[in-house]
């Protein structure tokens, strides 16, 4: 999943409200998307964990 995917699941997952796990590991996600998500998943009331990746622009990528 990339940003943009995410980015166009954040309004359906903020209507969730029994939602009580996301895993989002191994995806690689931006700093900025995953803040976006952080501030409009805390008010899902059942969610109880959220498994973030590392932010892909804080780590560099090898050389092809």
């Amino acid at each position: 999943m990339t940003d943009s995917h995410l980015n166009a699941l954040l309004p359906m997952l903020q209507g969730c409200s029994h939602l009580r796990f996301l895993g989002l590991y191994g995806n690689p996600l931006s700093t900025a998307v995953l803040k976006d998500l952080l501030q409009k998943t805390l008010e899902l009331p059942n969610l109880h964990q959220v498994v973030y990746p590392f932010p892909v622009d804080c780590y560099k990528r090898e050389p092809p």
